[in-house]
């Protein structure tokens, strides 16, 4: 992932040296040549022109004000995702005047909901095969299935997790519900494919994809300790299982540490059985996270963090899970209480953090 779209040039790195996409190959780590969208024709002029030809398609379908936006891209720009999140394009847009009101009113956190309208490539380095796909706000995102072979319960941890994250600070991308029409399942060639989007229509999860991003190298980048302390912290209270350094799912874009992929969270809905048991106890596998060698101030994120969550903000998280996550029969009682299940997991987690973070610093000192 670290030299993905990056050495356009080939033999004329220069190019690349100059516009900034050159990326030095690391010893030991074998490299895949190609397209991320591979081009299914043997005719040279195709191969040669198949991105202009994209690209126009796409200045033809697009609106007048995006058309000016894409106009100054080069070839390349059609073999990967658009170079803009979705969060910068909204940021474009002229702002609408609204009534401010009087007085500040507490609101809950809200999800967008948007409409899947093109599937444009998969990530298979996941293991649920999420896919990069377009959306009715011209907005690129990275689609989480609720047909893949975790189920519903890993969009209920994408979610939860997510929005926690957020709620204590901690950078994650935008998380919007998406509806996916099984009908885009015909445009798709791979049998695979074509069987997850039917599986998955309806309502799945989408995160902002983030051009430009790059994998986070525990050699490469030094993170900052707070913000190390702070996401080993939180992965230990979510019971995250998959933040280690053969996957980190840690990118950094613009420079910043970005946390993604939070579908191996809330490992205990696995096991509602002894889901009162693992409230109270530690964290074992804190000891294999990428970042426990950066975290110097757990203590002080444990302070700190703690005075940021409460009840109340776990509550306002667990209300944005649709029914049907939650109960395969969307029965909204069934589904009442197993919110409630998740409600007193975090909040007794939380009440006996002290479980979990003497063990991250049990695993520190032995780093």
């Amino acid at each position: 992932m670290s030299v993905l779209d990056r050495n356009y040039g080939g033999a004329a790195i220069v190019f690349d040296r100059l516009v900034g996409t050159f990326r030095e190959a690391r010893d030991g780590v074998p490299l895949r040549y190609g397209l991320v969208r591979p081009v299914r024709s043997r005719n040279p002029f195709r191969i040669a022109f198949h991105a202009w030809a994209g690209l126009f398609r796409d200045l033809r379908a697009a609106r007048a004000r995006s058309c000016s936006r894409c106009s100054g891209r080069p070839a390349t720009a059609r073999a990967k995702p658009r170079a803009r999140s979705a969060a910068a394009r909204r940021r474009d847009r002229p702002a609408k005047r609204r009534q401010v009101p009087s007085a500040p009113v507490s609101r809950s956190p809200a999800l967008r909901t948007v409409r899947t309208t093109r599937y444009v490539t998969p990530l298979r380095e996941g293991g649920s095969l999420p896919a990069v796909v377009e959306a009715d706000d011209l907005g690129m995102y990275v689609l989480k299935f609720r047909g893949a072979g975790q189920g519903p319960k890993a969009l209920v941890a994408e979610l939860v997790a997510g929005e926690l994250a957020r709620a204590l600070g901690l950078p994650v991308p935008e998380i919007v519900k998406m509806t996916l029409d099984p009908e885009l399942a015909r445009t798709e060639g791979d049998p695979e494919i074509q069987a997850l989007i039917r599986a998955s229509a309806g309502l799945n999860v989408g995160l902002d994809y983030l051009p430009g991003a790059i994998a986070f190298d525990p050699v490469a980048d030094r993170p900052d300790a707070d913000l190390a302390s702070a996401i080993v912290w939180f992965d230990a209270y979510t019971s995250n299982v998959d933040r280690t350094a053969r996957n980190p799912n840690l990118m950094m874009w613009h420079r910043q540490l970005t946390l993604i992929d939070h579908g191996a969270a809330l490992y205990f809905h696995h096991d509602w059985e002894n889901a009162a048991k693992a409230a109270l106890s530690p964290f074992r596998l804190v000891a294999e996270h990428v970042l426990l060698p950066f975290a110097d101030a757990l203590e002080a994120a444990d302070a700190r963090l703690a005075t940021a969550l409460d009840e109340a903000a776990i509550r306002r998280v667990l209300a944005l899970v649709p029914d049907a996550w939650l109960d395969p029969a969307a029965d909204a009682a069934a589904a009442r209480s197993r919110r409630e299940d998740y409600a007193d997991h975090l909040c007794r987690r939380l009440q006996a953090r002290h479980v979990f973070l003497e063990e991250a610093l049990r695993a520190r000192a032995s780093v």
